[in-house]
């Protein structure tokens, strides 16, 4: 009975962890009001965008087209925030982490 208790404890730690990791690695784009939207919104401007989901996978995708990227890490209080510039282009894009986001809507 006591082994069934700590297997079901362990086995909901196990989720608990593997979700927050997963939620750790989710990115948004964050528009200039504050606003964040889902990274695949950017299939607008780039069709063949592909799964791109992180700022560096985004990064590597404009390298590869011949575009000079600029990436650079921004402070934030919480979470994570990175600046992806493609002066070819014209754009600047900022990817956030979900805390980002909720700390925003407060």
């Amino acid at each position: 009975m006591t082994l069934i208790k700590y297997s079901t404890i362990l086995i909901g730690a196990v989720f608990l962890l593997e979700s927050h990791s997963l939620a750790a690695s989710e990115w948004f784009l964050m528009s200039r009001h504050g606003e964040c939207m889902e990274v695949q919104s950017l299939k607008r401007k780039f069709p063949d965008l592909g799964e791109i989901r992180d700022p560096s996978t985004f990064a590597k995708l404009m390298r590869e087209k011949g575009y000079r990227v600029t990436v650079n890490e921004v402070s934030t209080p919480i979470g994570k925030a990175m600046e992806v510039s493609v002066q070819e282009r014209e754009l600047s894009l900022m990817f956030v982490t979900p805390e980002v986001c909720q700390a925003g809507n407060r």
